[in-house]
């Protein structure tokens, strides 16, 4: 529908403030700041080729035309000069049909860097080597004179006759002048909207064969043109030795497969394309080469490091090929000028970059699930030449060809990868959505259609870096390679052999499939990204899979073709979906959302599968709901005004069953209408307490868990819908106090639950149970929010492996560590130093892991709270005006029980935002557990559950498991979580202690006795237990040093009564050694925390692991017997005790 336009607008910084060093990008994502020395790095290196490229070679511009002086080059008078850089050779030779392939006749000469170099002399004014006739390189190489022959490394031309062997022939392609293709039309200007068209040559026809430029030409470049594409992108046509590699196992970087016909014929091709006005990409890849040695680069002069690195470095462990050294300068030379070449010989337009994930990565992102956590991007693991390369080729394309091109395919979401070099970016025009086609194959696969999350949906699709633009797609060659399916596929299965045709009935399957195929395209194409993306042959819902002829399907091309046939048959229901795809992209032709800004979206509504968003001047709306159609459903616009229907997936002229009138013209009306609101107002029907009942018009109700907005004295306050009563009433739980709320008044159905923001932006701050900032210092920053209540991690996104997470303290790490992403039961009562022991888990985890932690107070003392507030100020865990590792939920003790039975899920949920949108290590506290139990209680009784014999709510299990399950540690990241428990009465049976037991990895006990021996942390190293305390998790070091401490801990605590009796000397000798070791090993548990260091005065320390495991065996095993028990007490490792040791008996001798 026609709407207003969007007033978003891409951030840039102001004119002449960005800083030459490449760190302009910081001022558009401040979360780069602490990564500020490696953007510079990366950009210091580039400028460094730059400036030596210039001194050396003449500039980017003439370095890049390495082909004019590389390979065969044909001069004026038919003089033939080959070049080749091999400097491993120890002699060359050029061979071929000219010379009757003579191994010695026509020796090349080398020169210092290792180029060898012949001219062989015209022959009445034309070239002496035959045009199109077989030739090669013949090298001596350092093995006992054993000859190496090659293809010339920047041959044009290759070509493979399989009935004499798989392996390419190189030719000299030196065509005579007139029979030299002439291009005829300009390339069109650079798209504003890039429609991108994905095609493979060799399977663009409905034979099983494989197509040529001319069949591709002449048959499918008007399909393109008809359907309203303006880009292609054409893969496979670098030459490639194995036609079922897809075009990926490149042999000929230089060369234009010849198995679809010869070059001019792939000129032609593109050269009618511009006519068209249609722009063509190249699938252009430079992340690895073909292993091939005969026909390949590999081992070229019988060397493995010439264009790659050499061994394991040089070798990608999945693709089994070969991995370019872009710190070489002879390697950008090659590189750079094969992105000229294909520019500048086939006028190409730009290209789509694979693989540069690979290229990015040192461990080309094998094994390596990205959370999105920025330290994942500038650390070790960053292949900074492959960056720079990158940054080169970027750099040099767009400054000779301003209208060209680049996109890059990267799963990792490399920041500034889209933004230009003079902001410290990579240089690319635009990026894959790679996540979005992941998505839709994930919901087909595993949800029903009424489990599909349309916050996860919308999240998806608009999860983009800002300011740097993205290319859109529901599914792409990869998503149809052998072993999956397409996504029509997917939905229709065996239907669409039988029931596609419009002579045989439209079944349940069909419909649904064509629907959301076409649903599935339209709101991937508006919400998605700045250009969009199609496979070919899937704009009409090619059925299969594509899988090329191989041994394995015994050459088979019934799956490497692309079956036209289908769409052209006027009695099959594939030509709705091919005109339901034309009219996509002629209705972006005509207003251009795809470079308009980034959609706002007005409505996610979960229970009724909604989406509304406007973008472009167009108002969109999206029911994807499996079984509901909606009559009278209000939606939300920006601008007043009369709205017309633009494009309808339910139109019967595209396969649908016509159930909107699209003659019918919408009107606004004048009353307030919130954007996030859902369709339906309610009005308040009973208030008792803090239970509100909530009465609708419609049997269409808020679902269970949804929030409701109402004022109450001019004040937001949120209701939470916990039953649905019958007669159209909810009832809720409210979150606040509902005094003086009145029946009749308004109450709104949000659509979703509680939403609360989430990210950067909440560190630091303080929020309630709504998410609403109580720190009085404004608005929480951030535009994200997601809502408290969610799923458990499926089981395979959860980490199998039980690993700790080291904290730094000496104790727990010790003796009672904690598991990554366990729950801890944090036991101690008043002033035994409960706080500072949990800021130090804070500012170590901070340190250690360069993660954050979330608290959450339910059911705290006002007083408490503005306690914590403020030392963590002192102590430098939150600053105000600096970077915070901290965030804040608090629902204090006044406070509803709705409100305290739901802010631990705040927390969690903040907590979760970390762990899986940033990869993070999350510390959760959560103070008191038992609380949230009490709470959960309150709130059972007030919707009048009968509770159970003791009066807890008979869903105690289910409440806790429900919240502990989300704890936990996946791919990405973990949340371990510390729990305050409180035990009424000191009865470990009562239910609410015991059944938060069962869901504890650990338990820390802090102990009075310990703290009034002046001892901190005072935790208890007896007490304190962990189930990580295993020898198959810690190692047996760890485990065996862990179990002697306590055991001789143990052991002074059964002598101390006979020492309070008897004293020391009765004692054997032994069990004085005994004695003075454990209280050696008492005060070594102390240690100073950083955060106490403004009242103490002495520095803190975090203790490594291996160092704490070092120490504690040092001293049982005697090596600390000679120095004082004062040494021990409140240092970090032995290093620091026996330093401290030697100046107090350093001391004592003076005095």
């Amino acid at each position: 529908m026609d709407a207003v336009k969007s007033k978003n607008s891409v951030m840039q910084p102001a004119a002449g403030s960005i800083p030459n060093d490449g760190t302009g990008v910081i001022q558009l994502d401040p979360w780069l700041e602490p990564f500020k020395g490696a953007l510079q790095s990366r950009y210091s290196k580039a400028q460094e080729w730059i400036k030596q490229i210039n001194a050396t070679e003449g500039g980017l511009e003439k370095f890049s035309r390495g082909y004019e002086k590389y390979g065969f080059n044909v001069k004026s008078n038919g003089d033939v000069v080959y070049r080749e850089w091999a400097p491993n050779a120890m002699e060359a030779f050029l061979i071929g049909d000219f010379n009757n392939w003579d191994r010695n006749s026509h020796r090349m000469q080398k020169d210092n860097f290792g180029v060898w170099e012949i001219t062989i002399p015209n022959k009445n004014g034309q070239a002496a080597i035959p045009h199109d006739s077989k030739i090669k390189i013949s090298m001596v190489v350092p093995n006992d004179g054993h000859r190496a022959e090659r293809l010339p490394a920047w041959i044009t031309r290759v070509t493979q006759e399989l009935s004499v062997s798989p392996v390419y022939d190189a030719r000299f392609w030196n065509p005579p002048k007139e029979q030299k293709y002439v291009f005829k039309n300009k390339a069109p200007p650079k798209p504003k909207s890039a429609r991108i068209y994905e095609a493979h040559v060799g399977i663009s026809s409905p034979e099983a064969k494989v197509a040529t430029y001319k069949e591709f030409t002449q048959n499918t470049l008007p399909r393109i043109k008809n359907l309203g594409y303006n880009t292609i992108q054409l893969m496979a046509i670098m030459e490639h030795a194995y036609y079922a590699s897809f075009g990926y196992q490149i042999n000929s970087f230089f060369a234009a497969s010849s198995r679809y016909g010869f070059p001019d014929d792939l000129k032609e091709l593109i050269d009618t394309a511009h006519g068209m006005g249609i722009t063509v990409l190249l699938d252009m890849v430079h992340s690895h080469a073909s292993k091939n040695v005969l026909d390949g680069l590999n081992m070229f002069d019988n060397s493995d490091h010439l264009y790659f690195h050499e061994g394991a470095k040089g070798r990608h462990e999945l693709w089994d090929s070969r991995l370019f050294n872009y710190g070489h300068h002879e390697v950008l030379r090659f590189l750079l000028s094969n992105l000229r070449f294909w520019m500048d010989e086939y006028k190409f337009d730009g290209f789509r970059f694979d693989g540069v994930t690979s290229m990015l990565y040192k461990h080309h992102g094998i094994g390596t699930g990205f959370s999105g956590g920025y330290h994942e991007y500038f650390g070790d693991s960053v292949d900074e030449e492959g960056v720079v390369y990158l940054m080169l080729a970027n750099e040099m394309l767009h400054s000779i060809y301003p209208d060209s091109i680049t996109i890059a395919e990267d799963v990792s979401g490399m920041p500034a990868l889209c933004l230009p070099l003079s902001l410290g970016g990579i240089g690319f025009d635009y990026r894959l959505a790679m996540a979005v086609p992941d998505l839709y194959i994930k919901w087909l696969k595993e949800k029903a259609d009424d489990e599909w999350d349309m916050g996860n949906l919308a999240h998806t699709l608009t999860n983009r870096r800002h300011g740097e633009k993205t290319i859109a797609y529901a599914e792409s060659h990869d998503q149809a390679l052998v072993g999956d399916k397409t996504l029509l596929f997917w939905l229709c299965d065996a239907e669409m052999y039988t029931n596609m045709s419009t002579l045989s009935a439209f079944t349940p399957v069909i419909e649904r499939g064509m629907a959301l195929h076409k649903m599935i395209r339209l709101i991937t194409h508006g919400l998605g990204g700045e250009g969009y993306l199609n496979f070919e042959g899937n704009e009409f819902g090619h059925p299969e899979w594509l899988d090329f002829p191989r041994e394995g399907n015994g050459n088979s091309f019934h799956y490497a073709r692309r079956q036209f046939n289908l769409v052209d048959d006027h009695l099959l229901r594939y030509r709705f979906l091919n005109d339901f795809d034309s009219k996509m992209q002629w209705t972006e032709e005509k207003y251009g959302w795809l470079h308009s800004p980034q959609a706002y979206i007005s409505l996610k509504h979960e229970g009724d599968k909604v989406i509304v968003f406007e973008r472009a001047g167009l108002l969109w709306i999206f029911n994807f709901h499996p079984s509901n159609s909606f009559t009278d459903y209000r939606v939300g616009v920006e601008q007043e005004g009369t709205y017309k229907i633009v494009i309808n997936s339910d139109s019967p002229a595209f396969g649908g069953l016509n159930r909107i009138d699209e003659g019918t013209r919408f009107f606004t009306t004048p009353q307030r209408f919130a954007s996030t609101d859902s369709a339906r107002d309610g009005k308040v029907h009973q208030v008792i307490g803090a239970v509100v009942d909530v009465k609708f018009d419609t049997e269409q109700l808020p679902s269970i868990l949804n929030a409701l907005e109402t004022t109450n004295g001019g004040q937001k306050l949120v209701l939470e819908v916990a039953q649905h009563l019958g007669e159209n009433v909810v009832r809720c739980i409210a979150m606040d106090g509902t005094e003086g709320l009145t029946r009749g008044q308004v109450a709104t159905d949000t659509g979703s639950p509680i939403l609360i923001p989430v990210g950067p932006g909440t560190l630091g701050r303080i929020m309630n149970v709504t998410g609403d900032p109580i720190d009085e210092r404004g608005p929480i920053k951030g535009t994200k929010k997601l809502p408290i209540h969610a799923e458990a991690p499926e089981f395979i996104e959860q980490s199998t492996s039980a690993e700790i997470l080291v904290t730094g303290i000496k104790v727990v790490d010790l003796l009672a560590p904690y598991a990554r992403g366990g729950k801890i039961g944090l036991f101690g009562g008043a002033g035994v130093g409960k706080t500072v022991f949990i800021q130090e888990l804070i500012n170590n985890i901070a340190k250690a892991h360069g993660g954050y932690s979330v608290f959450t107070g339910v059911g705290e003392r006002t007083r408490e709270g503005n306690d914590l507030y403020h030392e963590m100020q002192e102590t430098g865990v939150i600053q105000l005006d600096g970077e915070s590792k901290v965030a804040l939920v608090f629902g204090q003790m006044n406070e509803p029980p709705g409100a305290r039975a739901r802010v631990a899920l705040t927390g969690l949920t903040v907590a979760e935002y970390f762990r899986d949108e940033e990869g993070q290590d999350v510390l959760l506290f959560i103070d008191n557990i038992f609380r949230f139990t009490q709470a959960g209680s309150e709130v059972s009784a007030l919707l009048g559950r009968i509770p159970s014999a003791v009066g807890y709510q008979p869903t105690l299990a289910v409440d806790m498991g429900a919240m502990q399950e989300r704890i936990t540690t996946t791919q990405k990241g973990s949340i371990t979580s510390v729990q305050a428990v409180y035990v009424p009465a000191d009865d470990l049976t009562d239910p609410a202690p015991a059944t938060t037991f069962a869901h504890l990895d650990a338990t820390t006990v802090l102990s009075r006795g310990i703290s009034e021996l002046g001892i901190y942390p005072a935790v208890d190293p007896l007490d304190s237990k962990s189930r990580m305390l295993d020898p198959r998790i810690i190692g047996q070091d760890h485990y065996d040093t862990a179990t002697r401490v306590q055991q001789m801990l143990q052991e002074y605590k059964s002598l101390q009564d006979i020492i309070a009796i008897l004293g020391m000397d009765e004692l054997s000798e032994q069990d004085k050694l005994t004695v003075e070791r454990a209280r050696k090993l008492q005060r070594f548990l102390s240690q100073p925390f950083a955060v106490a260091q403004v009242f103490t005065g002495i520095e803190g320390t975090l203790v490594d692991l291996k160092d704490t495991i070092r120490s504690f065996k040092s001293i049982i095993n005697g090596e600390a017997d000679d120095l004082p028990e004062g040494a021990f007490y409140m240092v970090g490792d032995i290093e620091a005790a026996r330093a401290k040791g030697e100046k107090i008996l350093a001391d004592l001798e003076k005095s």
